[in-house]
């Protein structure tokens, strides 16, 4: 049993420096996402090791987390990436208006602890539709497994 200090908090650990770099507060806005107006605030994100192999060559695989206002989940997964030699940038997004990808103009600046841009996703069954999307997130220094 815990008594809930500070100390018994998940991401809390040996590796939190006293800037709280490598410890992201629960509920705290790491970031932004505007989905046709709505903007959803991002309270969890996921620096994943990027896929590379000898075709792609990951430079950033992030998720982002958060709940729309009704209490849905919310996610945002941002990749940055060269496929054969030419620049594979990718968004995906599932959140109250479905489950959409597949950019074809996602534009995307990764600047070291931030990664922001834009794309104009379809859904991800039918592949039709548009729905644009603008983001600005957090990028945590430390990377993690997540397949």
């Amino acid at each position: 049993m815990t008594d809930g200090s500070a100390a018994d908090a998940p991401g809390e650990g040996d590796d939190s420096g006293d800037d709280g770099s490598s410890v992201d507060e629960p509920g705290a806005e790491l970031g932004t996402v505007s989905v046709e107006g709505a903007v959803y605030s991002i309270t969890e994100l996921r620096n994943c090791v990027p896929l590379s192999d000898d075709v792609i060559e990951g430079e950033l695989e992030l998720q982002g987390i958060g709940t729309s206002a009704d209490g849905e989940r919310v996610q945002i997964d941002v990749y940055v990436e060269t496929l054969a030699g030419q620049p594979f940038n990718s968004v995906s997004w599932a959140g109250p208006e479905g489950v959409w990808g597949n950019p074809e103009d996602a534009a995307i600046t990764f600047a070291g602890d931030r990664v922001s841009g834009s794309a104009t996703l379809v859904e991800a069954l039918t592949q039709e539709g548009a729905l644009p999307i603008e983001f600005d997130l957090e990028v945590p220094a430390d990377l993690i497994e997540c397949r």
